[in-house]
């Protein structure tokens, strides 16, 4: 039998539990109340009677009228889903993607909880970026929102209490872009075009898809070893969503009741991606490569000490008729690892730096120099902030006066829908030491800095080769991050690369095989001679095929 809003209200009104809702599960968050229970229920069933084709809505709801003992109301919902998308309904294994190996995890930044069951606390992972929706477009702007499926793959449960402070996970979404480099153009980068608002987590099933098995729950935490989908149009449901803002990217902690986005009905809290750069009729986005996101925040699982391998990225195909741009995917879900990492992938000659700031969150930072064939190269730098709740409020460069730069180049993304952050570019600046990138002036709170779940981009010209130089991030505190290196114009003229010489002594030998060694298999910046944020095997190969005197 389908029980409706109407019917579900009337059950709560009538009392259903003998215990009048006295055991509220507030006090110990561990087994949820009937009340709860009957609340997830109403909010379960208007939200499946919203959204018609949504089989992910659907299986939590049947899950949360047998938790009521509303056995044959449950049974008919879990029909439905199945006739919206049986892989869903049966076991939600939607789609798993490649096998990575866990040498490829770790190097992508992924914890020791790559591991299912391992002995390391909750530890969340998305396991499938499985959906994708368009919702429609409004003054030039196209929104879009993506399914995804979340995994527990610690030895504990992953709290998943609805409506309560910092005790459910939230998600972010997101849309990037690879344009090619050419010679005079500010493109030649990867770079993020649209951001979602934060799906608050309500609700959570039993399903397998990462993990051999899976210790099931009544829908207040993920189990260990289990699977819980949220769908593309639960994930784009406005009165759903919460603002980035009011969420502590370091630790996943937040207040409730969360703020709802405003603005146009059609765009508001979804990936907002401005149609001019998604238009194939323009050669350069018809060479660009896309890609979308998903980032978990949940408090449990930054307190473990698990908050470095939340996020997944997955490519996408864009089709275009006229103002009207679809999306569909192309390759398997990539878990564990930042969409800037997939940079490195499509451009070899890109380096990526994992900054970690103690205390605070991670940094990726990716950069690339490129011969422009003139006697002129082009340096482009990419600042993704994964966790990073300070936020990097400044970009410096160092470049020796007598260098020509010319072509600073700046792209952002634009939060929307009522966030409180200005969206005013930052300026990039020749001084006679530095080429440098500032937030505009204001306060800490509300200025343009990276926030996290962001990536920003820098870029010019110089008329000097590359030599690797130290910079650090300036953070909205008056802080920075640690140092760590990047290439830059070299003022004594390109300098032959000498990979392997980590103490510069102009020799590659035994002390720096002893440096390498002292730091293997440790994310280690200045040794991880490949910049694939591991020192292993690849970058030892490096240091003995140089081994010798550096070319003069």
């Amino acid at each position: 039998m389908k029980m409706t809003t109407k019917g579900i209200a009337a059950a709560l009104c009538a009392g259903l539990a003998m215990t009048a809702f006295a055991d509220s599960d507030h006090a110990n968050h561990t087994v949820p109340s009937m009340k709860t229970q009957m609340q997830s229920v109403e909010s379960l069933t208007r939200l499946a009677e919203n959204e018609p084709t949504d089989a992910t809505i659907r299986m939590k709801l049947a899950l949360a009228l047998d938790s009521v003992g509303m056995h044959e109301e449950a049974e008919w919902w879990r029909a439905e889903a199945m006739e919206i998308n049986p892989e869903i309904a049966t076991n939600g294994l939607i789609e798993t993607g490649e096998e990575i190996p866990i040498e490829d995890l770790m190097a992508r930044g992924a914890g020791v909880g790559s591991v299912c069951d391992a002995p390391v606390g909750p530890d969340v992972i998305i396991g499938s970026l499985h959906e994708l929706r368009r919702w429609g477009q409004s003054g030039g702007i196209t929104s879009y929102s993506v399914g995804t499926t979340s995994c527990n793959i610690g030895d504990e449960r992953l709290d998943w209490f609805d409506n309560v402070a910092s005790r459910h996970p939230v998600i972010a979404q997101d849309m990037f872009k690879w344009e090619p480099f050419s010679v005079g153009d500010d493109n030649g980068r990867f770079k993020q075009l649209g951001q979602s608002w934060l799906k608050h987590g309500f609700f959570a099933l039993s399903n397998n898809l990462c993990c051999p098995s899976c210790a099931g729950t009544v829908g207040n935490q993920l189990g260990i070893g289990c699977a819980d989908p949220y769908g593309a149009g639960l994930n784009g449901s406005f009165s759903e969503l919460g603002p980035r803002s009011e969420v502590d990217g370091s630790d996943g902690s937040f207040p409730e009741p969360h703020s709802s986005p405003s603005g146009n009905s059609t765009l508001r809290g979804r990936i907002q991606v401005v149609n001019t750069e998604l238009d194939q009729a323009n050669a350069i986005n018809a060479d660009s490569q896309y890609l979308v996101d998903g980032l978990y925040l949940a408090n449990d699982d930054a307190i473990a000490g698990n908050d470095n391998n939340n996020a997944a990225y997955r490519t996408i195909n864009v089709s275009s008729s006229g103002t009207t741009h679809t999306i569909s995917f192309q390759g398997g879900t990539q878990r564990e690892a930042a969409a800037i990492q997939h940079w490195r992938e499509i451009e070899p000659g890109v380096t990526l730096r994992f900054i970690d700031v103690p205390g605070d969150g991670r940094y990726i930072v990716g950069y690339n120099a490129s011969d422009n064939g003139d006697g002129t190269w082009h340096y482009e730098y990419g600042v993704y902030n994964l966790t990073s709740e300070d936020a990097c409020n400044d970009f410096t460069i160092p470049v020796a006066d007598g260098i020509v730069v010319t072509n600073i180049s700046f792209y952002d993304v634009d939060c929307h829908s009522g966030e409180p952050y200005d969206n005013t570019d930052w300026t990039g600046v020749r001084t006679t030491s530095t080429v440098s990138w500032s937030a505009p002036a204001g306060s800490a709170s509300t200025n343009n800095a990276i926030r996290w779940g962001t990536m920003y981009n820098f870029g010019f010209d110089a008329d000097e080769g590359p030599l690797d130089v130290s910079i650090d991030l300036g953070q909205n505190s008056g802080g920075s991050s640690p140092a760590f290196n990047v290439s830059a114009p070299d003022p004594a003229g390109a300098t032959p690369p000498c990979p392997g010489d980590i103490n510069n002594d102009g020799t590659v030998d035994t002390a720096d095989l002893g440096a390498l060694i002292a730091v293997f298999g440790t994310m280690n910046n200045h040794i991880d001679l490949n910049g694939d944020g591991l020192v292993d095997t690849a970058d030892l190969g490096i240091l003995i095929a140089n081994f010798g005197p550096c070319p003069m």
